[in-house]
């Protein structure tokens, strides 16, 4: 089935690597607005007359080299064919950038991730009180950490009598790559901390950390396919035909918005309970957009702990054992956990929000 994907808010999935101003300088748009030019340094490298080339080398071991100041100041002129990709820049005086994952250059959204959300919301709809309880009992018997506990979920989605991945509803559901946007759009991205006395931006040495990403912004649409395989006859086989509602789309809808309805309902809780009122306008605007038919998902960078573990459904239904979920974590506060949520700088939005749609 064809879906698209629309961002609400910026989207980052990072692909391991980042970068910092000796591989980009900055221009700007034909509208005069803000662009950074990320540069292939190989071109650059090439581009050099024979006499520079070891003086470059030399530069780029050196921390505090600007590639925009000795494209200006040493060489005179930016070389041609040294461009890899251009990017908004919605925030100033970026250092350190983290990337997007991309294909050519370009960024999508992994088929992995959207799947990973999906897996989330269906736990938090079909744990029962009861699968709590077992939760709690392994975490007490075994003295395991939240993480290592995840392996209990498993069997909601696969044969009972087989710990194999191939008895796996999940492996019958397929979700592609989304498609391409043609650029990213670079944030910077501040942690918001909830105190019991009064809240607070994350600094260090008494200055706001910013991390940079690259991002897709807001207002795309990307496109990608969900896809089942459903056969009764191997599924019978396999000891999986009580579990062939997780393949229907109009299920898995089902599940995206009731999960993504409780979280921005805690998410509003929480605001209220801190004074946050950039947070509790946000979600409450947010909750609107939140349909059956067409639902909210959350992924990427900053999307935290309750939205991408069983936690908020553990907090909602016995707060007892997540307080021994929380007292595995070694930095949580007794009196919320977790209490810090990432926001871009400049909007105060969260990341990582977007509107799902299918066409028949």
């Amino acid at each position: 089935m064809k879906c698209t994907i629309q961002t609400i808010t910026p989207v980052h999935i990072g692909n391991g690597k980042d970068y910092g101003p000796s591989e980009y300088y900055l221009s700007k748009s034909t509208k005069g607005k803000p662009i950074l030019v990320k540069t292939d340094l190989n071109q650059v490298f090439t581009s050099l007359p024979e006499d520079k080339k070891d003086e470059f080398i030399q530069h780029l071991t050196d921390h505090t080299f600007r590639l925009e100041d000795y494209l200006k100041n040493v060489l005179g002129k930016k070389p041609p064919q040294i461009k890899k990709y251009l990017a908004p820049l919605l925030c100033k005086n970026p250092n350190i950038i983290n990337e997007h994952i991309k294909t050519v250059e370009k960024p999508y959204i992994p088929g992995s991730s959207i799947k990973g959300a999906i897996r989330t919301a269906m736990l938090h709809n079909i744990i029962a009180y009861k699968d709590i309880k077992e939760i709690r009992k392994l975490i007490q018997r075994n003295r395991v950490n939240f993480w290592k506990s995840q392996k209990f979920y498993d069997q909601f989605f696969s044969n009972p009598r087989k710990n194999d991945p191939k008895y796996n509803i999940l492996k019958f559901l397929q979700v592609t790559d989304t498609g391409t946007v043609p650029y990213p759009s670079i944030y910077s991205i501040v942690t918001f901390k909830a105190g019991e006395r009064r809240n607070e931006l994350y600094s260090r040495g008494g200055k706001t950390v910013y991390v940079y990403a690259e991002t897709i912004g807001t207002g795309k649409k990307l496109e990608f396919e969900i896809n089942s395989d459903y056969s009764p006859k191997l599924h019978r086989d396999l000891y999986l035909q009580d579990k062939e509602q997780y393949l229907h789309i109009k299920k898995v809808k089902e599940f995206l918005f009731k999960f993504s309805r409780d979280y921005i309902n805690h998410e509003i809780g929480f605001a209220q309970k801190y004074s946050i009122d950039l947070l509790e306008k946000f979600y409450s605007q947010l909750e609107s957009k939140n349909d059956p038919e067409s639902p909210l998902m959350r992924i990427g960078y900053g999307s935290g702990f309750l939205s991408t573990t069983t936690g908020l459904r553990l907090k909602e239904e016995d707060p007892e054992t997540y307080e021994m979920v929380r007292k595995t974590f070694r930095r949580a506060y007794p009196f919320e956990f977790p209490k810090t949520r990432k926001l871009t700088a400049e909007r105060k939005t969260p990341l990582g929000w977007v509107k799902v749609s299918t066409s028949e």
